[in-house]
């Protein structure tokens, strides 16, 4: 695909990285400019909402954790506005420890992320 514009420049950024599976670059942005009338705006929002996705996937691959959807699919569902469980209820819920302790872990925990979750 030839980029003409830096939305589709962006667009295709964030298909690249995403991990599931995808159809043509052509295919895959007319959907996105079709099914979002607000792309111009949304189209930034992607590539963040994808790797804060692989992310959350990566500290909970004990549990279960479904396939990725189609591109097609995230982009229909606008699965970019999905909110992640913080990491202050996953903790509460996993250590089941005393206040202090939590604390400890939480503290650690935020300084490992690249981005922060809503307060419970």
């Amino acid at each position: 695909m030839t980029f003409f514009t830096d939305t589709e420049k962006e667009f295709e950024e964030a298909r690249k990285i995403y991990p599931g599976i995808k159809r043509g670059s052509k295919t895959e942005y007319d959907n996105f400019r079709k099914k979002c009338k607000d792309y111009e705006a949304v189209v930034t929002l992607l590539k963040p909402a994808i790797e804060r996705q692989k992310a959350y996937r990566d500290r909970n691959k004990n549990g279960f954790i479904p396939e990725w959807k189609h591109f097609k699919t995230w982009i229909n569902n606008r699965s970019w506005e999905e909110e992640l469980p913080s990491v202050q209820k996953e903790l509460k819920f996993v250590l089941g420890q005393g206040e202090q302790d939590y604390k400890k872990v939480l503290e650690e925990a935020n300084k490992q992320l690249k981005w922060r979750p809503k307060e419970v």
